[in-house]
């Protein structure tokens, strides 16, 4: 005899008969086998549990275990896939799922009360747990015109069970989603010479979903016959305006768009047809590309030659730079400042020696003619410079720098009693005369005089008395006048005889 388990409390014995292999046969199989219970109390009724539920994987199963007596018994569960026990599988109910699929699924109940056999019994094993499927009832439809602008309906179709859910949208060339949740569809330029699909796939757990799909193709678009390449008139300069002459497209009417780029790159904003260049475009490339639309139509675009570099503007001149006044050493010169119709940011004016400024000239507009200015060209220069434009300078040259002619303003000459004698001239005093010097004058002012008087007894004043001793002698009075180059020295003299 073996003792084999403990069972709810009641001791079950198993007796052998027969040798060891005997033992281990009744083992595997009742046949030999008497079994005495400790306990003789029976559960009953102790029904076999049935399954309830489809077995398709994501839908649940519910054991069901009969009605167990007498009175309340305690019931446990215990699911098997194919025989083999799911670990914490131990409810009444149980979802299927991926590991469950071509599995047949059991339950064991397992039945306990005090003073009474534990009581097992095992459901019989479910189908192979697979998917289920269904399908449409009501085909899915579409309806509208294939054309452009025009707006296709999808009508949701019915199926053979109400689905959980349904997702529906549009896509092109069965592609990409371009239109999600939404029954209806604007067919766009983008379709033209595709395929625009509805689609509207059904869902419910435990079964496989289910797609229909409806294709719609759309015809192509027509080609523009004349597209031509915009040409750009204009000068390619700052603060000029350029116009993009986009030519006929056709046929008419074409809607027309315009993009101006900056050495390829669009400028943010410029779409009209006109274009103003910046500071920014200064040195560099202007195109513009034009885009013809029209309904039905594959819209194209071109894109003209480039400009040339855009260049600095051009300052207008409205007065001209003037030099004035005498170029002679000692006289002064000046000039009319020159005006522009822009307004300047900076001007700067001066005065060049043979094209090189001369130091402490600048902004001045008058200049007083030197001596080292003799022999070299003097001109006056106005600059003036504004953000975007080329800088203008505008300049005049004075005519050959000269000294003044040498002008005697007042000659030479000795008044005597007898009258006036003028340099270079003679007469005739006696004695007791006084004689009075007055000297030339010249229109040079940095000079200096000598003057002297040759007699009897020299002498350096503007007056001499004619002495005794001067009696048959010449007195010469002189005047020697120091100029300075280019003039040199200039000698006057007068020459008196003294008579008895």
């Amino acid at each position: 005899m073996r003792l084999s388990r403990w069972a709810a409390g009641v001791l079950v014995a198993t007796v052998i008969f027969g040798s060891s292999a005997a033992a281990s046969a009744a083992d595997a199989s009742p046949t030999g086998v008497l079994s005495s219970r400790v306990a003789s109390a029976t559960l009953s009724p102790a029904p076999t549990p049935t399954i309830e539920g489809t077995a398709y994987s994501g839908l649940t199963l519910n054991a069901h275990p009969g009605i167990w007596g007498p009175g309340t018994v305690g019931l446990a569960y215990q699911w098997s896939r194919s025989g083999q026990p799911v670990p914490n599988a131990t409810y009444r109910t149980y979802r299927l799922g991926p590991s469950d699929m071509g599995k047949r699924m059991a339950v064991t109940v397992t039945a306990t009360k005090p003073g009474y056999l534990t009581e097992y019994r095992t459901s019989i094993p479910t189908a192979p747990v697979t998917i289920g499927t269904f399908t449409a009832t009501l085909p899915l439809r579409v309806t509208g015109t294939l054309k452009l602008g025009e707006t296709l309906t999808m009508h949701l179709p019915t199926w053979s069970l109400q689905p959980d859910q349904v997702d529906y949208g549009w896509r092109r060339d069965d592609g990409a989603s371009i239109a999600f949740n939404t029954t209806t569809y604007v067919v766009t330029s983008a379709d033209a010479g595709h395929t625009v699909t509805a689609v509207a796939t059904a869902f419910k757990t435990g079964y496989a979903s289910t797609k229909t799909v409806v294709e719609s193709a759309i015809p192509p678009l027509s080609v523009l016959a004349s597209a031509p390449i915009p040409t750009i008139v204009g000068a390619a300069q700052f603060g000029s305006t350029l116009n993009a002459l986009s030519g006929i497209w056709g046929p008419q009417p074409v809607d027309l768009r315009f993009q101006w780029a900056r050495d390829g790159l669009a400028i943010v904003g410029a779409t009209t047809r006109t274009y103003v260049p910046g500071l920014q475009d200064i040195g560099t490339h202007l195109t513009v590309a034009v885009t013809g639309s029209k309904t039905y139509y594959a819209t194209a675009s071109r894109v003209s030659a480039p400009t040339a570099a855009i260049a600095p503007a051009t300052l207008t001149l409205t007065r001209a730079l003037t030099v004035t006044g005498d170029p002679v050493v000692g006289q002064s010169l000046s000039f009319t400042m020159p005006t522009w119709s822009q307004k300047l940011d900076n001007l700067v004016s001066g005065w060049r020696r043979d094209g090189v400024p001369i130091p402490g000239t600048r902004g001045g507009y008058a200049y007083t003619v030197r001596v080292e200015d003799v022999g070299h060209v003097i001109s006056a220069f106005a600059t003036a410079s504004k953000i975007g434009y080329t800088s203008d300078t505008q300049s005049d040259v004075a005519p050959a720098v000269t000294y003044i002619p040498l002008v005697i303003t007042r000659p030479m000459s000795v008044s005597t009693p007898s009258g006036i004698v003028s340099a270079g001239g003679f007469g005739d005093v006696h004695v007791g005369d006084i004689l009075t010097l007055t000297l030339a004058t010249f229109n040079v002012h940095d000079y200096q005089d000598l003057q002297s008087w040759r007699a009897s007894t020299s002498s350096v004043s503007s007056t001499y008395t004619v002495s005794s001793h001067d009696v048959n002698h010449d007195v010469v009075v002189t005047q020697r006048a120091a100029l300075g180059y280019p003039y040199n020295g200039q000698v006057f003299t007068v020459t008196l005889h003294v008579v008895p």
